[in-house]
């Protein structure tokens, strides 16, 4: 078996440049859009036999703000963290032939898009998230 891991931390602000929101306050010391602080992710690679292996994944993304102009509400957008986990097996049929499976984003874990009016109190989440999907794939080589 092996587990892997990676972190990432970003510390952005808006220096200067005066850029305003909707309702014109400045967006000068907002974070960068749609860059989340902190962001995450564990893998368990596991070797089972030399024709089959298989893994799990977890993602993490932290709570991003879209800040622009044009981002649909009277001042910056907050989108929540959430965290993902994906399967996949891969098996090797020959040294010519192997397939490939995977299921992203087993809970089907979606952050849900605030779809309120920019009058009527537009701060959250503008990003579509991609749901419960199937990936396969076979790979021959000659």
């Amino acid at each position: 078996m092996l587990l892997t891991a990676n972190y990432t931390y970003t510390d952005s602000v808006r220096k200067g440049g005066g850029e305003p929101a909707f309702d014109g306050s400045s967006l000068d010391g907002t974070p960068l859009d749609k860059t989340p602080r902190h962001m995450a992710n564990v893998r368990l690679d596991w070797q089972a036999t030399e024709q089959i292996a298989a893994y799990v994944l977890g993602y993490y993304s932290g709570k991003q703000t879209f800040s622009g102009f044009r981002n649909g509400a009277l001042n910056t957008r907050t989108r929540e963290g959430s965290t993902t986990f994906d399967v996949g097996i891969n098996f090797t049929i020959n040294e010519n032939f192997a397939l490939r499976a995977a299921v992203l984003n087993v809970t089907d874990k979606i952050v849900p898009v605030d779809d309120r009016g920019r009058f009527d109190g537009l701060d959250g989440n503008w990003m579509l998230d991609e749901g419960r999907r199937f990936w396969g794939t076979a790979t021959i080589s000659f």
